[in-house]
């Protein structure tokens, strides 16, 4: 059997015996590849008129030839990858490509050069990246992405504000968010009064960018009836608990860290924070940061409060002539 060299070495040499003659001339490598949430060895074969070429995770396949699967099987799933490619001329066409694109969410950890490379915005501690969505081309659902670089958006012609606001309308038509009781999603039976609910998008993969497409957090707050918790499930969901006394901000904490811990694959894990989501004001941050930020009103509002009385009790001392009833008068008054 051979090691995973010797593997990566065969298949860049007879990779091309199983692809379309085309590809006779295609340029073939293989590099180490940063990705969302992974590293792994790619394995990439690109056409001379095509700007972008599928990355083969080499390490997947690897896999599936140390579990005695025959090498011949292999490379046809592979070949099967290798042909999803986008034009020069599309890439370059914001038109055509903006109706395709999509968000991501990740941690930021262990993505400095990404952030650097290419367009994104932070919502609380999460990063939030822009996609092109390339379907396979065999129409079962599955897809493939392209992440969009600063030279790509220079290119473009755009700013990165266009480039999220079409971003997020094409999520919302490309995968369409999914808000449903944690009941339902399970059973496919609706809950009434759920005292958790799952947001996702309609294919349930890299779903929990739908909580920032249009209107989502606003309609949850209507299943929870106001404020509420956001529990990062993984990349693909995130989960919905209200926030009225029934949880408690550091336990949950401890239940989203143990869950990626011992649950979540590590290429899944979002975050080990808890978010919270202010209906009324209409703000997403974290859990922490509102708790500190309602204890930092509630103490404002205290020592208005206070100066106010110091005030009136003032006036009442200083106008001693005043009759009671216009003393209160006076007290109403400030």
């Amino acid at each position: 059997m051979m090691d995973f060299s010797e593997f990566t070495e065969y298949v860049k040499t007879h990779i091309t015996e199983h692809l379309p003659p085309e590809y006779g001339a295609a340029d073939i490598r293989l590099d180490e590849v940063q990705k969302m949430n992974e590293r792994y060895t790619g394995l990439t074969v690109r056409l001379e008129d095509k700007v972008s070429a599928p990355v083969v995770n080499m390490e997947m396949f690897y896999q599936q030839y140390q579990d005695d699967r025959p090498i011949p099987d292999v490379m046809k799933d592979m070949a099967e990858i290798v042909p999803a490619s986008i034009d020069i001329d599309v890439m370059k066409d914001y038109e055509q490509v903006k109706d395709k694109l999509f968000i991501r969410l990740n941690s930021p950890e262990g993505h400095d050069q990404i952030m650097a490379d290419s367009p994104h915005r932070m919502e609380a501690d999460l990063l939030m990246t822009y996609h092109i969505y390339i379907p396979d081309r065999d129409g079962d659902g599955g897809f493939m992405s392209a992440r969009i670089t600063n030279d790509m958006m220079k290119e473009f012609g755009i700013s990165q504000e266009q480039l999220h606001q079409d971003a997020i309308a094409s999520t919302e038509q490309i995968f369409q968010p999914k808000i449903q009781s944690m009941m339902e999603a399970l059973t496919g039976i609706p809950e009434e009064d759920p005292q958790m609910m799952v947001v996702t998008n309609g294919i349930g993969s890299l779903g929990a960018g739908a909580l920032f497409c249009s209107g989502v957090m606003d309609k949850a707050a209507e299943h929870m009836k106001g404020n509420y918790f956001i529990l990062p499930s993984s990349i693909h969901e995130t989960l919905v608990v209200p926030d009225n006394g029934s949880f408690d901000r550091a336990d949950l904490e401890k239940m989203v860290k143990e869950a990626n811990r011992t649950v979540v694959d590590p290429q899944d894990r979002l975050s080990d924070s808890v978010y919270h989501y202010d209906s009324k004001d209409r703000v997403f941050e974290r859990a922490d940061v509102y708790e500190k930020r309602t204890q930092e009103k509630s103490a404002e509002r205290g020592s208005i409060l206070g100066k106010l009385q110091d005030k009136k009790e003032q006036i009442e001392r200083t106008a001693p002539g005043i009759s009671q009833n216009k003393q209160r008068q006076a007290g109403l008054a400030i």
